[in-house]
């Protein structure tokens, strides 16, 4: 499935290269990871110098346009290569992706970092960017998990985290999981780490969709066994129609990094205190 067939549009901006269509509303996504990103980095380089690592499986081409505007933003690996990781890890499925993101990066003062790319879906490229990771017990990561839907399956989330000492954002895209709740997806069941249906494993088959704390602890419980004992889910990013869309969740095998992520601005970008409370 490429990104027009997910309703994804990639557009021309202004330095002729592609970029990511977006809703206004993306701008709290990067926003929130600016912000977790920058704190993290800051706090730990010192702790951890050259052993630092970034994880984007679903990087995009490191700009986006506000949609129905010519408002430019920067993308999560453009946010990311603004504060100082010592190794970056790039992966999108779709070529053009990749080689915009290439060019742009080219600009930027990385020349004494390590930066890798990947094309491929994030589920198959998951074993060469674990192949060429730094050693699990002498660095420290930060992993920006942001698929269309619940393109990334639980496997491989516990696979990229295994021994590792690595701080998670995932967007758990409540607003698409509910209004597709109703069909059959394998896709979600893997998403979910379920063995069966999701309609049968909540019993909803016939009487509904299960509210978003449901779905929420679900998922924060199937972390927790791989780990991951605090979580942050925060409250939803809505559209312009008030609608929960997606939460972000935060999770550490640590405290430290709760207390890291705890510290960062009760604001979203708009300005509104409703993603970090």
């Amino acid at each position: 499935m490429n990104k027009s067939d997910r309703g994804q549009e990639l557009i021309t901006a202004s330095d002729g290269l592609p970029a990511l269509s977006v809703a206004p509303h993306a701008r709290d996504k990067e926003y929130m990871l600016r912000n977790i990103s920058d704190i993290f980095t800051k706090a730990m380089k010192n702790k951890w110098p050259g052993r630092l690592y970034y994880v984007d499986p679903f990087c995009g081409p490191g700009k986006c346009v506000i949609r129905n505007s010519s408002e430019e933003t920067d993308g999560s690996p453009a946010i990311a290569a603004g504060v100082p990781f010592s190794h970056y890890f790039f992966a999108d499925e779709d070529q053009r992706v990749v080689n915009a993101l290439r060019e742009r990066v080219k600009g930027m003062d990385l020349s004494e970092k390590s930066v890798r790319y990947y094309t491929g879906d994030a589920d198959e490229t998951m074993d060469e960017i674990l192949r060429q990771l730094p050693p699990a017990r002498e660095s420290l990561g930060l992993a920006f998990l942001d698929p269309w839907a619940w393109d990334f399956s639980f496997e491989n989330l516990a696979k990229l985290t295994r021994g590792r000492r690595l701080d998670i954002l995932i967007n758990f895209n409540i607003g698409d999981m509910k209004r597709r709740w109703w069909e059959p997806s394998a896709r979600m069941d893997s998403f979910l780490n379920l063995r069966s249906d999701h309609r049968e494993v909540f019993n909803t088959k016939t009487h509904g969709v299960p509210d978003a704390r449901t779905l929420l602890d679900h998922y924060e419980g199937e972390l927790r066994k791989i780990g991951y004992h605090h979580t942050v889910d925060d409250r939803p990013v809505t559209n312009s129609n008030n609608t929960p869309l997606y939460h972000i969740i935060f999770g550490s095998k640590h405290a430290l990094g709760k207390k890291l992520r705890d510290a960062v601005s009760g604001k979203t970008a708009s300005g509104q205190f409703k993603m970090f409370v």
